[in-house]
């Protein structure tokens, strides 16, 4: 997925990712908020909704928007990407950055201490997310390896399908749209017509979920993504 003009959640719900880690730190609930939920930021990485939309290659919209009251701000579309790099929101200074499926991974930044939560990162493809490691903080990193399937044509033994763990998203009424559920992760690409037991299918369109089954936008990780239902 590709995304460059806008500006994740693997969390607990009510619903993209090398080198040493970066440190921002931003006030907010002991545990990750959820993809959606404004969050006063104090100058820090905000995980509230934007709304944004890039229109070019747009693999993953942004999930924040900057002085929206609206506990759910803006409902999450679709955004299919071509496959060469990944949207990773909540980097440096806040922005984006983009991490090419050739060779990273997005990390999403985990929480340090109470509150303070790391700069998301590329990491190398393969290799744990230093921010933090599992053993290090309050909540460790959450590693993208994919949003679409594109991002897994060709990848490492032949991957075709993008997989995530934990629970599918789950409808908020109150939003009108899915958000994410609790124990949702991480991303893998899978070699393999179907994901395995206990996880579910990401997707930017129809095409990617079989007959009977549609690709439908929800929200994660501060990004806007989709799953086979």
């Amino acid at each position: 997925m590709n995304i460059r003009t806008l500006g994740w959640v693997l969390g607990a719900a009510c619903l993209s990712i090398g080198g040493a880690c970066a440190v921002s730190a931003c006030s907010s609930s002991a545990t990750p908020p959820a993809a959606g939920d404004p969050v006063d930021s104090g100058g820090g990485q905000s995980q509230a909704d934007t709304g944004a939309s890039s229109g070019v290659d747009s693999g993953g919209g942004s999930d924040l928007d900057a002085g929206d009251t609206n506990e759910c701000g803006s409902t999450p579309r679709l955004h299919p990407g071509d496959g060469g790099s990944l949207y990773c929101p909540f980097g440096p200074d806040g922005s984006a950055i983009d991490c090419p499926t050739a060779s990273t991974i997005c990390c999403i930044g985990g929480e340090i201490s109470r509150g303070n939560y790391a700069v998301s990162q590329c990491g190398s493809a393969g290799q744990t997310c230093p921010n933090p490691l599992p053993d290090a903080g309050m909540y460790p990193a959450r590693p993208v390896e994919c949003q679409e399937a594109a991002d897994c044509h060709g990848g490492e033994g032949g991957a075709e399908v993008c997989c995530a763990t934990g629970g599918t998203p789950a409808a908020d009424m109150s939003c009108g749209y899915y958000k994410e559920s609790p124990g949702f992760t991480a991303t893998t690409c899978v070699s393999a017509a179907t994901c395995p037991a206990g996880q579910f299918q990401m997707c930017s369109g129809n095409n990617e979920c079989g007959t009977g089954h549609t690709c439908v936008p929800f929200k994660a990780l501060g990004i806007q993504l989709g799953f086979c239902q």
